[in-house]
């Protein structure tokens, strides 16, 4: 009886056994699990929506407005400047008679080229004085060339007279001689408020005499055309061609 309870005692004394080890596994997917079971909640809890701001409306351009009058730029530089002169080109066609001492008068037909250059001309009305040149034939069997100056008076705004005194040194083919012209020319002369160049057209006297061997006087008149009027089918032809050439 003694032994049974001494076993008994014994056996509540001892510790109880340990339990065997459970898997990794097993106890991972639990918390997995859990953990899982925990978060998704808080994951896939739709969030509120923010209100989306209203689209602004294009506000179409306002067109640029011009500038009215003049800038301060154009202010303090003052209307564009006129150049200082002008400049125009002739072809003179006429005839006329030259007188010699002792002889009978004979009569010639003349072609000349001329151009002067007028300064002082700052509106239509306004005074011109400058050089002039010409290159004179006459009865293409001398020639006389002419250096002097030009002098407008503006009768009119459109027909101005102008005067040119010249020097001239005549060629007849075996002598030179000294000599002194004189042309008027009245006509249509324009006025250029934004370039040098000045269309004519009109008529003209000259009266030309030459000293030495030769004391001879020519009288003469004619047309003046503008060398520019006469050139404007020649350029405008040549344009087309180098056009046409081109777009070959």
């Amino acid at each position: 009886m003694l032994s049974i309870l001494l076993s008994v005692a014994a056996q509540a004394l001892q510790p109880p056994p340990a339990e065997p080890a459970r898997p990794a596994t097993a106890t991972s997917a639990p918390a997995a699990q859990n953990t899982a079971s925990t978060t998704t909640p808080e994951t896939t809890q739709p969030q509120s929506a923010q209100p989306t701001q209203p689209t602004q409306p294009i506000q179409p351009q306002q067109p640029t407005q011009p500038a009215q009058g003049p800038t301060p730029a154009q202010q303090q530089a003052g209307p564009p400047r006129r150049p200082p002169f002008e400049f125009t080109a002739q072809v003179m066609l006429g005839g006329g008679a030259r007188f010699v001492p002792g002889l009978v008068p004979a009569g010639f037909f003349t072609l000349a080229w001329r151009a002067d250059m007028l300064f002082f001309r700052a509106t239509p009305r306004s005074f011109g004085f400058g050089p002039a040149i010409q290159a004179r034939v006459d009865h293409f069997a001398d020639v006389t060339a002419s250096l002097g100056a030009s002098v407008l008076f503006p009768i009119t705004e459109a027909f101005p007279l102008v005067l040119t005194p010249s020097f001239a040194l005549r060629w007849d083919g075996t002598t030179f001689a000294p000599g002194a012209s004189g042309r008027l020319f009245w006509g249509i002369r324009s006025h250029n408020y934004h370039g040098v160049y000045a269309l004519s057209f009109g008529l003209w006297a000259e009266a030309r005499h030459s000293f030495g061997v030769q004391n001879a006087t020519d009288v003469a008149a004619g047309i003046d055309i503008d060398l520019q009027l006469l050139a404007t089918p020649f350029v405008a032809l040549y344009v087309e061609l180098f056009r046409r050439t081109r777009a070959q």
